[in-house]
């Protein structure tokens, strides 16, 4: 049986760095042959620019932070933008326009 694939946000991938011990990093972490996580590439660039709060959060060093993050992330899968065609982009977006723009990039993956 294939993987479920499942699409992970930053909240979660969050929570996982900060938590790598509890349900959702050990899920995270443990779970890669029931469930195949992806992600967006960019949210490699928004953990790093969230490591000051991150680290001010969970009173991790940036490098306890950044060993979180690997094995957090080691078994997600990411995705470029590039990837996704126009269509998805444009149809996601109208699905999210009234709740939250943002959100289009997730659910067009």
């Amino acid at each position: 049986m294939k993987p479920a694939k499942i699409i992970v946000d930053a909240n979660i991938v969050f929570s996982g760095i900060l938590n790598s011990n509890g349900k959702i990093g050990d899920l995270l972490i443990n779970s890669k042959e029931y469930f195949n996580f992806i992600a967006p590439d960019f949210l490699r660039i928004e953990i790093k620019k969230q490591y000051p709060k991150l680290i001010k959060i969970s009173g991790m060093s940036l490098e306890q932070i950044q060993e979180a993050e690997f094995h957090i992330s080691k078994d997600l899968t990411f995705i470029s933008e590039e990837q996704i065609s126009k269509t998805i982009w444009h149809n996601a977006i109208e699905l999210v326009k009234d709740i939250d723009p943002k959100d289009a990039t997730y659910l067009a993956y």
